[in-house]
């Protein structure tokens, strides 16, 4: 299987999500990896990591989405719905402020409720990454990329009722000015 890891842009590192990947590259089975560390450290050696880069270009982004099975990264919204764009599920671990690793807890409440929606595995605790990725790995990937349709579907859906109701309020209030 094929993973593409990503902490994204942020300026704060995610070391915490670094470092169960690297341990899982040993754990977890004989995957392979494309690892985009950011500000953070990377210094896991192994033929199974075929790239690690401290950033990529979009070309990079979506070159490494069209190569890989799965998307670990960090709980964003433009990691987690591109990746859902791309076909590829994603597995996201909310950054935590008392690691330092952001302004305050909202990727971790973001990533719950993710799951909640069935648009992502929410890794809760990076010690568990290798068993996500385990689990993952079990997924048939037909079946995968149906729940990806299936997600998608219903994402757009919910986009274009929110766009239906927020132009209704609009006009609502406008008319209500008139």
């Amino acid at each position: 299987m094929n993973i593409y890891v990503s902490v994204g842009t942020h300026e704060q590192p995610f070391q915490r999500l670094l470092d169960a990947v690297a341990l899982a590259v040993d754990e977890a089975g004989d995957h392979h990896y494309i690892v985009q560390y950011g500000v953070g450290e990377w210094s896991a050696i192994s033929d199974r990591v075929e790239r690690a880069v401290d950033y990529l270009t979009p070309q990079g982004v979506a070159e490494s989405l069209e190569w890989a099975d799965i998307f670990i990264s960090q709980a964003s919204p433009g990691n987690v719905f591109g990746s859902l764009d791309a076909g590829v599920w994603p597995l996201v671990l909310g950054r935590r402020h008392a690691n330092a690793e952001h302004v305050d807890d909202h990727q971790v409440r973001f990533a719950s409720v993710l799951e909640e929606m069935g648009l992502a595995t929410d890794i809760h605790d990076a010690g568990t990454l290798a068993q996500k990725i385990a689990e993952a790995a079990t997924v048939d990937p037909e079946e995968r990329r149906a729940r990806i349709a299936d997600v998608m579907r219903s994402s757009e859906a919910r986009r274009e009722m929110f766009r239906e109701q927020t132009w209704s309020l609009i006009l609502g209030l406008r008319g209500a000015r008139a």
